[in-house]
């Protein structure tokens, strides 16, 4: 029988449910590391759970299509060359606990992508951006010398960008989760309304951006979905060119558009480190400086370790400082098949539920983001970087089929009320047995 990946929709909910989104939330906020959790025993105790929880559903390890494949290796690529850099770095040791620790993060999210359900996986990341933010108002409120920082409720988190970046990738997930189900999206609803109005108040433009560029892949998925099956293709193709055109204006007009932003046309002076660690890049193009080394100052230029502080502003363009450009083309590779695919394998109304648009729209928001900010080289975004080429490799299209009785998906439901689904009909399972009225 041929492997099945995790169900998007499980067949089981209760308590099963619960367990496994807490645990995806609770990995989430680790991750996002709100108290500085450097023990490399913590998280190995982590992954090796959720390879345990893993082993014990074996039907969850696929043989994906070649195409499905092309992120992940492009991501086992770039982890080549960064363990291998502390062959390079300044000092090897120390460079090689980052890059391992680095390392993990990643395992750890792709060992979420396959030990648990594709829905449970999104809303346990939700759950860990309510929660970061319920946190964060907390210390902000009851410690406003420690937690209120230029009049931004920021707890634990020393920047806006820090914060807002968890807060705006659970956010994007709530339209997702979007169903028929009052008291779903009674829930739903509440954590838009405090994640989407904590954003607000944090007035971080970076993630601003990287919403609307989530909230626009929803929108094509709606539209391509509500197209006929016969003219999906010229309507993916017009959503597409609309894209680009969209993107080429906002970066031609990229100067009024910040100044009516209420910024600086500068980026907030970011083309100045960009300008400046791309010049760092060049000087080293094809292994980088080494894993968890940067600058210590403008003057001086001291190269000192680091595992968490990157300031280039731009996770692409610190990748190619630290491992190459031959990494941050791979990780440019990575990043944008997996928007594609994912965007791909969402737009069947007849074939795929509502939540598999969480995932593209995940990947976007990660992907504009750190045009502006760095987040791939952190331990949050191995982790989400992880989940996200896993459950691409998992997931297509063209391995969801139904046999027999035919139905219409409807936003964040499988199957229409009433039905059973059976444990077969999930992707990749080229499914046998048809739904079945309970």
């Amino acid at each position: 029988m041929k492997n099945q990946p995790p169900p998007l929709v499980a067949p089981n909910g209760g308590l099963d449910a619960l367990v496994q989104t807490l645990l995806v939330a609770v990995v989430y906020v680790l991750a996002a590391r709100i108290w500085p959790v450097d023990e490399h025993v913590v998280f190995l105790s982590v992954f090796f759970a959720l390879v345990a929880l893993a082993l014990r559903s074996p039907q969850n390890w696929v043989r994906p299509r070649l195409l499905n494949l092309v992120p992940l290796a492009a991501m086992i690529a770039i982890f080549v060359i960064l363990i291998a850099s502390p062959l390079w770095a300044p000092e090897g040791p120390r460079s090689l606990s980052y890059a391992g620790f680095s390392f993990l993060h990643f395992l750890i999210g792709a060992a979420v992508a396959v030990a648990i359900p594709f829905a449970r996986i999104f809303a346990g990341v939700l759950s860990g951006a309510v929660l970061v933010g319920l946190h964060s108002l907390y210390v902000s409120v009851t410690d406003p010398s420690r937690g209120v920082v230029g009049g931004a409720y920021l707890g634990e988190f020393t920047n806006k960008s820090e914060l807002s970046h968890l807060l705006g990738l659970g956010f994007v997930l709530v339209f997702a989760f979007l169903s028929r189900r009052w008291w779903v999206n009674g829930l739903v609803v509440l954590a838009g309304l405090l994640l989407g109005i904590y954003v607000v108040s944090l007035g971080y433009l970076t993630t601003a951006v990287s919403i609307a560029a989530a909230l626009w892949v929803y929108v094509g998925i709606f539209v391509v979905r509500a197209a006929a099956d016969t003219r999906k293709r010229s309507v993916s193709f017009v959503f597409g060119a609309l894209t680009a055109a969209l993107a080429v204006f906002a970066w031609t007009f990229r100067a009024p558009l910040q100044v009516f932003a209420g910024k600086t046309p500068d980026f907030s002076g970011r083309t100045w480190h960009w300008s400046y660690f791309w010049g760092e890049a060049l000087e080293r193009p094809w292994l980088g400086l080494g894993w968890g080394w940067t600058i210590e100052g403008w003057s001086t230029e001291e190269i000192i370790p680091v595992q968490e502080f990157f300031p280039a502003h731009n996770g692409y363009i610190e990748i190619a400082y630290l491992l190459g450009i031959p990494a941050m083309v791979l990780l440019v590779i990575a990043v944008s098949f997996s928007a594609f695919l994912a965007f791909a394998g969402s737009v069947s109304r007849n074939q795929v539920p509502w939540i598999a648009s969480a995932l593209p729209a995940f990947v976007t928001y990660l992907a504009v983001h750190d045009l502006a900010s760095t987040s791939f080289t952190r331990t949050i975004g191995f982790f989400v970087l992880g989940v996200s080429v896993v459950l691409v490799a998992n997931f297509s299209q063209k391995d969801f089929s139904v046999a027999g009785k035919s139905r219409t998906v409807v936003p964040g439901k499988l199957v229409p009320s009433g039905a059973h689904v059976d444990p077969v009909l999930r992707p990749g399972s080229g499914a046998t047995t048809p739904l079945t009225a309970s």
